[in-house]
Parts: structure tokens; C-alpha cells; sequence
């Protein structure tokens, strides 16, 4: 049988525990969580899902009995009453926040009944300007914490300032979203544009290592000279212009940054620096 040994921050064996055991504890884990979970909901007036419901039962379990549920072997005796600690607090806190003399349960129905109706909307337009994959569930969850983060409370509890409050949350926040997807692609796309200049700055520099004058010098100096050649070959006129059309009047830049990733990718080195970048003496490297 195979088993897990469960150490803790100084090395030491806290609890062995093999994986038979923790796929027969899972079964039973979810059995009791599903049932006592439809239970609580029959009951319970907030929204709630089955994965928040699990994370409260997990934390409350970790606090009480210092393990996870699927690391105790006495899970099966603990769940239960962990379960019904963790329900019995929930459907405390849900009373005493309608008991609070400032709640109003018509501003709040109110708002769970407009609260999709925007979303919905804001979310229509957001994704005509999105290239981006994203859920109407994942947009409200990005909005509600936006909101949480700006007025302190979720947009249901907001009373009368939610509808106002939650249509700037959503525009806000899809503004942010489309200006960081804007910024990925245009990054994707210089990344690229980068890419497909270094290609031709390569052959630009292979068509001079085989030229005439270059194999006279190599002739004439040694195999160890033919392929090097001086950094500012790549300033010459003839290899800007090839590459002026990635983005016109900015060749400069662009050959700067083809260089820089050849050379990164290692497809060529500096064998001797000058006094000025432009006077170094690099090296092709064949591949």
C-alpha cells in the first residue's frame, strides 16, 4: 500500500497517512458536505456556493482539531459537528445582520433583483471591446471586489447608492481590463515585430561574412575572423533600410533590439568590446 508521510516546518513526522485511505476518506468528506450542504441551504437566505460553504466547514475543521479534514483519520466522528458549528454561525450572523436597525430589507431586495440587470448590461458592452476570453460569473466577481475595495461593503448591502455605484465599478473595471489586455498584445506584437527584424538582421550580417571583401579579410587574418564582423555594420544604410518598414523613421531602435536578441538567444557574441558599443567586434554563431 502506498502511504504519505506528513512532516511539519522542522522535519518532523506529524502523521502517515496512505492514499487508499484518503480517496476512501474523500468519498465519505463529500457525502456528508453535499447532504448537510442542501440541508443549510434550504434555510439560508444569503447566496452562498457549495465551494464557500466547503472552505468555511475546512477552516473552522483546521482550527478546532489543528488538521484538515482529509488528513485526520477520526474525520468521519469531527465533520459532522464541524458541519453543523459552521452552519449554526452562518444562519447567526445572516439573523443578526437583518436585525440591525439601519437594514433595510426592501432597499435590499431591491438591489438583488437590479444587481443583475446591470451587470448583465455592462457586461454586453464590455465584451464588444474585449478580445479576451471571460465569464459573466469571473467579470462580476473582478467587479464585486472592485466594489469591496472602493465603498467597504458588497453592492447588495449598499442600500440606495448601489446602482449608481456598481454601473462606475463595472465601467471602471472593464476599463482596466481592455487597457491591460491592449498592453499584452501590443507587447506580443513588438515581441514579434523584434523577432522578424532579428531574422533579417541575420542575413544582412551572413550575406556580409560572404562577401568578397570579407573573405579577402578572412584570407588574409585567419578562419578564426570569418564570422566576425564590427557592430556598426548593422547601422549601415542598406540594413536599416530593411528593416525601416517594421516601423518607419525608428530603424535605429529596431536594429538596436533585433541585435540585442540575437544576442540573447546566443546566435551572436561580443568577442572584443571597443571604446563605444558600436565599435565592438561580435561573432555570428552558426546554428
Amino acid at each position: 500500500m502506498l502511504s504519505k508521510i506528513i512532516l511539519d516546518p522542522v522535519g518532523q513526522v506529524i502523521q502517515s497517512m496512505s492514499f487508499e485511505g484518503v480517496n476512501t476518506g474523500s468519498d465519505l468528506y463529500n457525502i456528508i458536505l453535499e447532504e448537510q450542504f442542501e440541508n443549510f441551504s434550504k434555510y439560508y437566505i444569503a447566496d452562498m456556493s457549495f465551494e464557500e460553504f466547503t472552505c468555511k466547514v475546512d477552516v473552522a475543521y483546521r482550527i478546532k482539531h489543528g488538521v484538515f479534514p482529509l488528513m485526520d483519520e477520526k474525520m468521519s466522528y469531527h465533520l459532522l459537528a464541524v458541519v453543523v458549528e459552521v452552519g449554526r454561525k452562518l444562519m447567526q450572523d445572516i439573523e443578526k445582520y437583518f436585525d440591525q436597525p439601519e437594514f433595510n430589507l426592501n432597499a435590499y431586495q431591491q438591489n438583488v433583483e437590479l444587481y443583475p440587470k446591470i451587470m448583465q448590461g455592462c457586461y454586453e458592452q464590455f465584451m464588444v471591446s474585449y478580445d479576451g476570453e471571460l465569464s459573466f460569473d469571473e467579470y462580476c466577481c473582478k467587479v464585486d471586489i472592485q466594489y469591496r475595495i472602493e465603498h467597504n461593503c458588497f453592492p447588495y448591502d449598499d442600500e440606495y447608492a448601489m446602482a449608481a455605484r456598481l454601473m462606475a465599478c463595472a465601467i471602471d473595471q472593464g476599463k482596466q481590463m481592455i487597457a491591460q489586455m491592449d498592453s499584452t498584445i501590443d507587447e506580443v506584437m513588438h515581441e514579434e515585430m523584434i523577432e522578424a527584424a532579428a531574422d533579417i538582421l541575420w542575413n544582412c550580417i551572413n550575406d556580409f561574412l560572404n562577401s568578397p571583401i570579407h573573405q579577402y579579410i578572412s584570407d588574409e587574418h585567419g578562419y578564426h575572423t570569418s564570422r566576425r564582423f564590427p557592430k556598426k555594420l548593422i547601422y549601415d544604410e542598406d540594413v536599416t533600410a530593411a528593416v525601416d518598414h517594421f516601423c518607419p523613421g525608428e530603424a535605429t531602435f529596431i536594429v538596436d533590439e533585433a541585435f540585442k536578441w540575437l544576442k540573447k538567444k546566443k546566435f551572436v557574441r561580443i568577442v572584443e568590446a571597443g571604446t563605444k558599443s558600436k565599435y565592438d567586434i561580435c561573432e555570428l554563431i552558426d546554428v
